[in-house]
């Protein structure tokens, strides 16, 4: 079977799209979401307590839990 380039270019946009839509919803707990973000616990918790950046802590949860696309939208003000 002859593959052809162009579908194949096609196949692997498409999967590119999927995987980046699957990390747009991803949960970050504040260690990644710095590593993420590049910057400090400081400058992030900052963020959250000023209302810049919107965060969650679930019942039963010891942390503060961020997505990717709420860091995203901080990050690009």
């Amino acid at each position: 079977m002859i593959q052809n380039p162009i579908i194949e270019d096609i196949k692997s946009l498409i999967n590119q799209a999927v995987k980046e839509q699957a990390l747009k919803h991803s949960w970050y707990d504040v260690e990644n979401a710095c590593f993420y973000a590049k910057c400090s616990r400081t400058t992030l918790f900052k963020a959250i307590r000023e209302g810049n950046l919107k965060s969650t802590k679930p019942a039963g949860v010891k942390s503060v839990k961020i997505r990717r696309d709420w860091l995203d939208r901080w990050l690009n003000g």
